[in-house]
């Protein structure tokens, strides 16, 4: 009697948590659906300027994402930084952000694009620039860091999260826009198309890996089904 009463205050939570998984699964089915909605729908709002640096404070945010913008500034290369990514086609890279004075004052940090490289650009890529540019770009928030994140080695200017206050901070750049400007089309740092060493890609605008979290929801409560009826099978059969 002990042993079926111990299976089933294993079994019961073991249930819970499979049924939990799979609920989980078919909200981030959900959220991903209102993401890829919210992402085709911008994309076809007219271009508009970037907020000035005095309204960063009070604007929303989440509104302002993947909206389309166009600015002007000048880049300033010696705070250049790289983001570790991988592209499905190109392999692991970096992405090139790079810190843009505003021609109306702050700052904004601009994903210039990706470089598909095996190790980190080493600054090759830095370059002196005093000209004024004019980009478009969409406006993209940053990425909270998470416990199990490793840290990012700034020696090598390397970050593995797009982490922009601490990438703000390293910049020494104040007051700074409250999302990434991801360019158009790869951009060198005189505003012209970007062919500096390495060819560079576009920045991505959408997830690059596709997971189909409504298999996983499935999956979760299949193997839920399988514990209750095992569970039923194992209290009849004692």
């Amino acid at each position: 009697m002990k042993r079926k009463t111990g299976f089933v205050w294993i079994a019961i939570p073991a249930f819970l948590a499979l049924c939990a998984l799979g609920a989980w699964q078919l909200e981030r089915h959900e959220q991903k659906q209102e993401y890829n909605a919210r992402l085709e729908n911008r994309a076809d709002v007219p271009t508009s300027a970037l907020p000035s640096f005095r309204q960063w404070d009070a604007v929303d945010v989440d509104a302002w994402e993947h909206r389309k913008v166009q600015l002007q500034g000048v880049f300033d290369p010696s705070r250049e930084v790289y983001w570790f990514n991988h592209r499905e086609v190109l392999g692991p890279g970096y992405d090139i952000f790079t810190p843009l004075l505003l021609r109306d004052g702050g700052w904004a940090v601009v994903n210039r694009g990706f470089i598909a490289a095996a190790s980190p650009p080493q600054g090759e890529y830095i370059r002196n620039s005093e000209k004024e540019v004019t980009l478009t770009g969409f406006l993209r928030k940053p990425t909270a860091r998470r416990w199990f994140d490793p840290a990012d080695d700034v020696k090598e200017r390397l970050w593995v999260v797009r982490d922009l206050a601490a990438m703000a901070s390293w910049m020494s750049i104040d007051p700074v826009a409250p999302w990434f400007v991801h360019v158009e089309e790869p951009l060198s740092l005189d505003g012209a198309a970007a062919h500096i060493a390495t060819p560079i890609a576009k920045p991505v605008r959408t997830p690059g890996r596709k997971v189909n979290h409504v298999a996983y929801a499935l999956t979760w409560f299949a193997m839920a089904l399988a514990l209750a009826v095992i569970t039923i099978a194992y209290i009849r059969r004692r």
